[in-house]
């Protein structure tokens, strides 16, 4: 991931500790950004939720930049706002560059 796009994360961490970490695990997985072992692995970390959330992330920011815009797309089902923040920071970042 870019380091634009992980700093976006990094900002935004406050709101992203409430993602369903289930939902956006599925989408990752689906968009092959993260393995099955690894979806397993956050899952199991589920109780409580923020580590789920935290293990999530650090696998993300790992990954392919692809990741940063399965994240968005995702929030945009749970969380309309936040994947709005996001989705401007990017585009901010890109019109900065």
């Amino acid at each position: 991931m870019s380091p634009e796009h992980k700093r976006i994360i990094t900002d935004n961490l406050e709101g992203l500790v409430n993602l369903d970490a289930d939902t956006v695990a599925l989408k990752l997985l689906s968009a092959q950004i993260i393995t099955i072992h690894e979806r397993d692995e956050i899952m199991a970390k589920k109780t409580p939720r923020d580590r789920a959330v935290s293990l999530l992330l650090d696998k993300l920011v790992r990954k392919q930049d692809k990741g940063f815009s399965v994240l968005i797309e995702a929030l945009k089902e749970g969380n309309p706002e936040l994947a709005a923040i996001l989705e401007s920071a990017g585009m901010l970042d890109l019109l900065a560059t």
